[in-house]
């Protein structure tokens, strides 16, 4: 055996072991055992081993004009300057001073958000520490994570629609656990957050159709067209979209989704007051669990909500669309189609009972000049 061969095979056998030793981090994976176990087993959307959506859902839609190998090639050619903005806008709110007598949102950029209603306090999919299992990886544009883990007070309640990294980050949830009360999430997530720390307890986990009722505040777990792959298992854990109910007013929750004819349920059951749906990192390939540009506006129509407000943008860039074109193309379909769309920035609060909103079209404020300037940079 040759000394080039030799050294080849070492360095596979050093990074496989090193890979294997790696994937035993508690981050990637958890088992669900006893009743978690028998919870997943009742569930009539657990089939042979795996969570189904209500529609038949191809995971990718390769075609030989663009193949899978292709795909990941064309993400990587166009991860360039307009892929990734200069600085995303952002506002410091500071959430410790937060009157609790407000009923508000803000938008931690991506699908983060910290929501108040009644005086509880939500964070939903919080990732304020990184977005991938590999730090290095899915960095967020500047200025999109100003605010760490440190600015987050304590909460009554965690929200996780589903175990995807950029959606449940493991680093984020062990810095923020001794301020967290109660962690809702769908079924088998529960696994995780049992091995990160946290009693059963304190872990609320759904199926679709669930109810979980705090007071005078109602959360419903609702269907949703997507799909889970923490590491190497596909759809072992639940995906959800779900409604909030309180004082008289609705809103309803659905990022990283496609298109599927239950929201035409969802318009018959609840007048929605909000909707914040999936509004980037979409392709073609992946047509059938994320929502494009184009199907988004019959999504509003059928679910009829008196306000939208577009989610899973303008932190990461997942796609090799623009950062900016899904804001640009939403932002032109509400002019024409008449819907209300609300498009607070990065930590701009969102106050749920008032009367009149005025948010600017804040991917306007990266000027061409912005790009210059960051290209200059990195030249010297």
């Amino acid at each position: 055996m040759s000394w080039v061969l030799y050294r080849i095979l070492v360095i596979a056998w050093i990074l496989a072991l090193i890979f294997i030793i790696y994937i035993q981090h508690p981050l990637f994976w958890a088992s669900p055992k006893w009743k978690r176990l028998e919870l997943i087993k009742k569930s009539k959307h657990f089939v042979n081993g795996q969570f189904k959506n209500l529609s038949k859902t191809p995971l990718m839609t390769y075609s030989k004009i663009s193949p899978r190998w292709n795909s990941w090639l064309n993400l990587i050619k166009k991860a360039k300057e307009w892929v990734r903005p200069p600085r995303i806008p952002s506002i410091k709110t500071d959430l410790f001073s937060l009157d609790r007598t407000i009923d508000c949102l803000v938008w931690f950029g991506h699908s983060s958000y910290f929501m108040q209603l009644w005086g509880k306090r939500f964070l939903i999919d919080p990732t304020l520490v990184t977005g991938s299992p590999v730090p290095f990886i899915n960095k967020p544009f500047p200025c999109a994570d100003v605010y760490k883990t440190p600015d987050i007070p304590a909460i009554d309640y965690l929200i996780i629609t589903h175990d995807h990294y950029d959606h449940l980050d493991y680093f984020t949830v062990k810095a923020l656990r001794n301020r967290i009360w109660k962690v809702i999430c769908w079924l088998w997530v529960g696994a995780h957050f049992e091995r990160w720390g946290f009693i059963q307890k304190d872990i609320i986990e759904m199926d679709w159709e669930d109810q979980f009722v705090d007071n005078w505040i109602t959360i419903t777990s609702l269907p949703a067209r997507h799909f889970s792959w923490r590491l190497f298992s596909p759809n072992n854990t639940l995906w959800s979209s779900f409604m909030v109910e309180w004082d008289k007013k609705c809103i309803y929750i659905a990022w990283d989704w496609w298109y599927d004819t239950f929201y035409r349920d969802i318009w018959k059951k609840w007048k929605i007051d909000f909707a914040i749906l999936e509004n980037g990192q979409y392709s073609k390939n992946w047509r059938y669990i994320h929502t494009l540009p184009e199907q988004l506006p019959q999504t509003i129509k059928e679910l009829w909500a008196k306000y939208v407000i577009p989610a899973h943008n303008s932190k990461y860039a997942l796609s090799t669309h623009l950062w900016n074109e899904p804001l640009e193309i939403l932002s032109k379909e509400a002019k024409e189609n008449w819907f209300n769309l609300l498009t607070p920035k990065i930590w701009e609060l969102l106050d749920f009972n008032a009367k009149k909103y005025s948010f600017t079209n804040r991917w306007e404020d990266v000027k061409d000049s912005d790009y210059l300037f960051m290209n200059f940079v990195k030249k010297w």
